[in-house]
C-alpha cells in the first residue's frame, strides 16, 4: 500500500475517486493497476511524450503507435481485472450451492 498511497498523493486526476471507490468495495488493486486507471506515467516518459508526439516520419509514427498501444493495454488490463472481480463476486452463491442471480451481471 505505501506505493499506492504515493501514487494517489501526487495526482490531481479526477479518476482518483474511482480508485478510492474500488478500494472501499474491497478490491485489491496493484500500483500498476492504479497507474493505469489514472493514466499516470513515470517522469521520464511524461517529459519525452511531447518529443514523441512531435517526432516526424515513420519513426515518429511508430513511437506514437507504441505509446498508444501501451496505454490501451494498461486500460484493458484494468478493466478486465475489475470485470473479473465482479464476476467472482457474483458467482459466490454458486460455491455455497445456491442459485446465481443473473441480474447482477446486467449493466446499471
Amino acid at each position: 500500500m505505501p506505493g499506492l498511497n504515493k501514487v494517489l498523493a501526487y495526482t490531481n486526476h479526477p479518476d482518483v475517486e474511482k480508485v478510492l471507490a474500488a478500494i472501499e468495495t474491497g478490491e485489491q488493486l496493484t500500483v500498476a493497476q492504479v497507474k493505469a486507471i489514472i493514466g499516470a506515467t513515470p517522469a521520464k516518459k511524461a517529459t519525452s511524450s511531447n518529443d514523441v508526439l512531435n517526432a516526424g516520419g515513420t519513426a515518429g509514427l511508430r513511437k506514437v503507435a507504441e505509446m498508444k498501444y501501451a496505454q490501451d493495454v494498461a486500460r484493458f488490463d484494468a478493466l478486465m481485472s475489475r470485470i473479473l472481480k465482479e464476476v467472482e463476486t457474483a458467482l459466490e452463491p454458486l460455491a455455497r450451492g445456491r442459485a446465481v442471480i443473473k441480474v447482477i451481471f446486467r449493466e446499471p
